[in-house]
């Protein structure tokens, strides 16, 4: 007998034996219940009835047989007996043998599995004087029905079970035999010969299992190793054509051929992990690595940037995105390979990233700090490796054109090869978004941390920008907004947002955050629009804030965009509407324009507050600050987790610490 028939039987009686097991315990256990159940049944029958005849009120015979009757038609019981204290019977009824024979078990199982119906007794008194015994014996055929019918599906249950496993024994041997033949014998007797050689079919049956256990320990060891070394010595050459000497990180040439690979077969690097054929792609653009060289040496300059290589390469594999490929294109741009990854998510991984490249920015001799440009675009399967690559170029121009370090996004979704299609279809979905009422407002609730465990106190909130898709899905104004600008709509789109946060305040009442872009300011209509819908809601207009960013006081962004913002927000300010202020520390000449605004708080970034326990020139630029909000009656919030000591440091400065937390509310159309 061979062995797979062996392990087969073997097998099999276990499986008889535990299904019989589980078949006996199971009705055994059942049965053992429902007997502890009629005990317990008649026991407390017993013991109620005699509390109830020993009432003064049932000393009559009449009551007490009509008592015991009423009992007894429950048919629950099969004997329900009262006698005197002499052992005389008073009243007695019993079931019949149509009572008896009211359970559909058959007369075998009875035998069988009998239950143990035992008489309960139980004194009857009048007063301090026992008058007579109450013996009440529970009705069985309730329960041997249940029994019978539990038997019934347990061995069905078993019978099905043991059907089951007799198919699978069957498939899985046959399924073995073939195995053994297919993935063992053929491929070990076919080690050493030509990869065009035709396999040859071994025997189908498991004798030859000792011959095959000799072919491997004998002719596989030997390929094995000759080939592990081979293969390390690929991968030691393959490792140094295709990794970088400065950053560690991929070479160029590993780039584009994995974003090749992907582009025509769906695969990555790793073929274990199944990856979609879409996904996206990432540049990171060092805009002043020129005058980094000038001020540092070549080993500093590689040094600082394998540092941000080793970080970007952290956060990557902290993300926990599949296949992701880390590279470094030539001199200043890094890249990152997202397969498998939708437009939101590519969004959040690359915010992630950026805050990264922030923290480890360095300061040049000019006094500013070193520029990233980001740009972010999407592919699918069948493109052309150059029309991806051509627009990471173009999206790096413009975000390199715009200034204001965020990521720039490039889709390539109906683009028929020109530029101006992406940019049609932003502005088909924003103009119908604009329409159909589907920009929507999420709030954010900021929220005191105090020094202590107290409960935090709700400073005020915060209002995001949303677009509501037509798959039901809120698209973030991080994603929709540089292309509104764009398209020139973003105007439209922060009216929106200003006259759903005004909707908002009449009902609400609470102070409220919104965002402005700059985009937005230099638009020639834009205020006198921004002040006719103040101008309606007076009384909610003390209660708005809207945020600016630094960019938008510094000389260079009032060049960049030709706006004047001190005369809007002057304008502004006159309708109650007070501003705040955010990326301070990353455009500090913008200090020289805030005694020209109604400024009510400024937010301190989440990498300023980082550093600000581990480098004096922070905490010369909070010190700066705070007597710049003290002059102006103004406050200086810390948005996000902070460490205990920086926490220290900021409340020590008369920081206000808040958290943001989100609520379930969204504000989504303006009232009729």
């Amino acid at each position: 007998m061979s062995l797979l028939r062996q392990l087969l039987l073997s097998v099999t009686l276990a499986m008889i034996c535990i299904l019989a097991g589980t078949l006996a315990f199971s009705i055994g256990s059942a049965r053992g219940y429902l007997n502890e159940q009629l005990s317990a049944q008649g026991e407390n029958a017993a013991a109620t009835l005699a509390l109830v005849l020993s009432q003064s009120t049932n000393q009559d015979p009449v009551t007490r047989e009509l008592i015991m009757m009423a009992l007894f038609d429950t048919a629950q019981f099969s004997e329900v007996r009262f006698s005197d204290t002499d052992g005389k019977v008073i009243f007695e009824r019993k079931l019949g043998q149509d009572g008896e024979s009211a359970s559909t078990a058959p007369d075998w199982f009875n035998r069988l599995l009998p239950l143990t119906t035992g008489a309960a007794q139980r004194g009857v008194a009048d007063g301090w004087t026992q008058v007579g015994v109450v013996s009440l014996t529970p009705h069985d055929g309730y329960a041997r029905e249940a029994l019978w019918r539990s038997s019934v599906r347990i061995l069905v249950l078993v019978l099905v079970a043991g059907a089951a496993w007799a198919l699978f024994a069957v498939w899985m041997i046959r399924w073995l035999k073939r195995a053994l033949v297919k993935e063992v014998m053929n491929p070990v007797q076919s080690v050493g010969m030509d990869d065009t050689l035709e396999e040859r079919q071994a025997p189908p049956v498991m004798a030859e299992l000792a011959s095959v256990s000799q072919a491997i320990h004998a002719m596989r060891e030997r390929v094995r190793t000759t080939a592990q070394e081979q293969h390390a010595q690929i991968e030691q050459l393959q490792l140094e054509l295709h990794t970088d000497a400065v950053t560690g990180l991929a070479t160029r040439r590993y780039f584009v051929n994995e974003l090749r690979r992907l582009l025509q077969l769906g695969g990555t690097a790793d073929e274990s992990v199944q990856q979609d054929v879409t996904g996206h792609a990432l540049v990171f653009r060092l805009r002043d690595l020129a005058a980094i060289n000038q001020q540092m040496t070549r080993v500093q300059t590689d040094e600082w940037l394998r540092s941000v290589a080793q970080a970007l390469a952290a956060q990557v594999r902290e993300n926990g995105v599949k296949g992701a490929i880390l590279a470094r294109l030539n001199g200043s741009d890094l890249a990152l390979l997202l397969p498998g990854v939708s437009a939101l998510e590519a969004n959040r991984q690359a915010q992630r990233l950026l805050q990264v490249l922030t923290r480890l920015r360095v300061t040049l001799d000019s006094g500013r700090q070193c520029r990233w440009s980001l740009a972010l675009t999407d592919y699918v399967q069948g493109e052309d490796v150059a029309a991806v690559m051509g627009r990471l170029d173009q999206a790096l121009m413009r975000a390199e054109n715009a200034g204001h370090g965020e990521i720039e996004y490039l889709s390539g979704q109906h683009q028929g090869g020109a530029a101006s299609t992406g940019e049609g279809h932003w502005r088909q979905l924003l103009e119908t978004a604009l329409s159909r009422d589907q920009l929507l407002l999420s709030l954010q609730r900021w929220c005191d941390e105090p020094a202590s465990g107290a409960v935090a106190d709700v400073v005020r909130c915060e209002a995001t920008l949303g677009l509501l898709t037509q798959q039901n899905e809120v698209l973030s104004a991080y994603m929709f907004m540089p292309a509104a600008v764009r398209v020139g709509l973003s105007a439209e789109c922060d009216l929106r947002a200003l006259a759903l946060a005004l909707s908002w305040l009449e009902v609400d009442g609470r102070e409220l955050v919104l965002k402005v872009s700059l985009a937005s300011l230099a638009q020639v209509d834009f205020r006198d629009r921004a002040m006719a819908l103040l101008a309606r809601h007076e009384r909610s207009a003390r209660h708005l804030f809207i945020e600016l960013d630094a960019f938008a006081l510094s000389a260079q962004g009032q060049r960049d965009y030709g706006v004047d913002v001190q005369q809007f927000c002057a304008g502004l300010a006159q309708a109650g509407v007070r501003f705040g202020l955010r990326r301070l520390t990353q455009q500090l000449d913008a200090l020289r324009y805030l005694d020209s605004l109604a400024l009510a708080y400024v937010k301190l970034g989440s990498d300023f507050v980082d550093d600000l326990p581990h480098h004096v020139g922070a905490q010369a630029i909070l010190g700066a600050i705070m007597q710049t909000m003290i002059a102006m009656q103004a406050q200086a919030v810390a948005d996000g987790s902070v460490t205990a000591e920086a926490a220290e440091q900021l409340r020590e400065a008369g920081v206000r610490i808040v958290t943001l937390q989100s609520e379930a509310e969204t504000v989504s159309a303006l009232p009729a």
